[in-house]
This record gives C-alpha cells, sequence and structure tokens, in this order.
C-alpha cells in the first residue's frame, strides 16, 4: 500500500500526488491504488481538472471523482474551504 498525507498545503500536494500516481504514461511513478489522507487542506479539484485537460487526450482522461482521498476538516476555514475539495470530507 501507498499513502500519502500532509496538512494544508502539503495536503493539496498529497492529492495532486494520488492524481499523478493514476497516469498510466508515467511508468516510474504509476501506482493506481494510491491513495491520500490530508487534513484542512485546500481543495485541489480545480488544478487537478486545469492540468489534467490539458495534458491528457480523451481515452487516457482520469475522473478526479474516483481518487481516492480522504479530507479531515477541523472546522471550516479560509485554507478548507479554498478551491473544490476531492473525495471524502470529514468534519
Amino acid at each position: 500500500r501507498l499513502s500519502s498525507t500532509g496538512h494544508s498545503l502539503g495536503g493539496f500536494l498529497a492529492q495532486v500526488c494520488v492524481y499523478w500516481a493514476k497516469r498510466i504514461e508515467f511508468e516510474q511513478t504509476y501506482y493506481p491504488d494510491m491513495s491520500a489522507v490530508v487534513f484542512d487542506s485546500p481543495g485541489a479539484a480545480d488544478f487537478i481538472q486545469a492540468i489534467h485537460y490539458k495534458l491528457v487526450n480523451q481515452e487516457k482522461r482520469i475522473n478526479p471523482a474516483h481518487l481516492n482521498i480522504h479530507n479531515f476538516c477541523a472546522m471550516p476555514t479560509a485554507v478548507s474551504t479554498f478551491g473544490t475539495q476531492l473525495g471524502t470530507i470529514w468534519h
């Protein structure tokens, strides 16, 4: 099993790592079962979607909603409400 974790900006980067791990065309970093557990991080969905459509042709697209990400938010803050969150959100 491979998992990434982080808080705030580190959580944002952990989410992006899960996306890159699902990209089959990058053999060295391909790990489709990777997951992330993040804490009070900004949402990475908008960023991932922006790079996704610029890098990938139609048949290789990954649905960001299917990434194995768990977000833990202590309370809504300026950081945790910035951007669209991916995965499961726990309050």
